[in-house]
């Protein structure tokens, strides 16, 4: 009889625990919601150039060329057209939500390609959410960001 009612206190306190586990999971904050919008958002992107990983990689190859990162430095950022693009000029790019911080865009000949420079701090945390958001602009728009790279370097990200 013992036996019984052990079986019984246990199926009484491991049964709800079973159930909880095995039932479906819904989102449970508008954070994770975000997240699931936002990779269908953004799908296609290529979100590396202008992720931090992507910058500090940049950096690294800069150091090692002694160069000081914490001196302002003249940056060139780099966009081409995506396949994709409905968008068929550039002048939404004047728009970026950083736009303030960057001299004149300048198109190539074929309009399929831009850059625009800024002397910025490198070694911050806020170049690397300016690249980040500049990415995110970028893609919306129609546009790929390739990456920066110094003014007077062949060193891009």
């Amino acid at each position: 009889m013992d036996v019984f009612l052990y079986a019984a206190l246990a199926a009484l306190l491991i049964g709800p625990i079973v159930i909880w586990q095995v039932l479906p999971r819904f989102a449970s904050s508008t954070e994770e919601l975000r997240d699931d919008n936002f990779q269908k958002i953004y799908a296609g992107q290529d979100r590396w150039p202008g992720s931090k990983e992507a910058n500090d990689e940049a950096r690294e190859l800069l150091r090692k060329q002694g160069l000081d990162l914490d001196q302002p430095q003249a940056i060139m950022h780099f966009a081409e057209r995506s396949d994709n693009s409905t968008s068929s000029d550039s002048a939404a790019l004047r728009s970026a939500p950083t736009s303030g911080r960057f001299n004149e865009l300048e198109e190539d000949a074929d309009g399929q390609s831009v850059f625009f420079s800024e002397i910025a701090k490198i070694s911050s945390i806020v170049f690397d959410r300016c690249t980040m958001e500049l990415n995110d602009f970028l893609h919306e728009h129609g546009w790929a960001y390739l990456g920066w790279k110094r003014a007077d370097d062949n060193t891009t990200n």
